[in-house]
């Protein structure tokens, strides 16, 4: 444990904190919460994904892991959010989180489709490194 606990930063990197709160503002517009917990949980993954992804990866994967499965509703009551969110994660460079957002602002996709960040179909988006 001595060996990992050297590998790991316990300390949380502030180089996506003022786009991560963003984020949380737009889709608590939607009624849907990112927690400090979560928030600081995908701080810590962008902090530990130093050298092996890029920033703009690691933001990428983060958030579509911590923040997509929060998301959950009917298309026509999160579409005005959605739009705005996938904005934001295209402007940062966030392809899989773009990928997922136009999947589900797709014009075949029904307003009263329940859509669900949790779906298991969502991995099968492809992930860049």
């Amino acid at each position: 444990m001595t060996d990992w606990r050297a590998l790991c930063h316990d300390e949380p990197s502030d180089l996506h904190h003022e786009f991560l709160v963003e984020v949380a503002e737009v889709l608590e517009t939607a009624g849907i919460g990112v927690g400090l917990r979560a928030h600081l949980e995908l701080e810590r993954f962008i902090a530990n994904a130093d050298g092996i992804l890029s920033d703009e990866n690691a933001l990428d994967v983060g958030v579509l892991q911590r923040i997509i499965p929060k998301i959950r509703g009917f298309k026509r009551d999160l579409q005005p959010e959605l739009e705005d969110l996938r904005k934001m994660l295209d402007s940062a460079g966030c392809e899989t989180c773009v990928e997922v957002i136009d999947r589900w602002l797709d014009p075949r996709v029904a307003d009263d489709e329940f859509l669900d960040g949790t779906d298991a179909r969502i991995g099968l988006v492809g992930i860049r490194t």
